[in-house]
């Protein structure tokens, strides 16, 4: 993916483009930790040889900023300003 990319249905709603060319999960949804109850996945972007990489990371569709966590990784928190297309149907992210 790259910066400004962006892929539209013929519905005219946004399809989710994922930002990442290798990823490593850390938490899924409903996860055991601090995402029990919710749709949220942690990940952190892997290259062929396993090392985590300082790679820039791309909105995977219009979205806000609606927290930034001062914790362990300085996560931030994205959700979409409308529903988009994903793999699982249309829906806010």
């Amino acid at each position: 993916m790259r910066a400004g990319q962006r892929m539209v249905g013929r519905d005219g709603k946004e399809v989710m483009l994922f930002p990442l060319e290798y990823l490593y999960i850390t938490q899924g949804e409903n996860g055991s930790f601090s995402h029990q109850g919710i749709f949220a996945i942690d990940f952190v972007e892997w290259s062929t040889n396993g090392q985590v990489l300082n790679a820039p990371m791309y909105a995977p569709c219009s979205c806000r900023c609606v927290a930034i966590i001062d914790t362990y990784n300085n996560g931030r928190v994205f959700q979409s300003l409308d529903r988009v297309h994903t793999p699982d149907g249309l829906k806010y992210i």
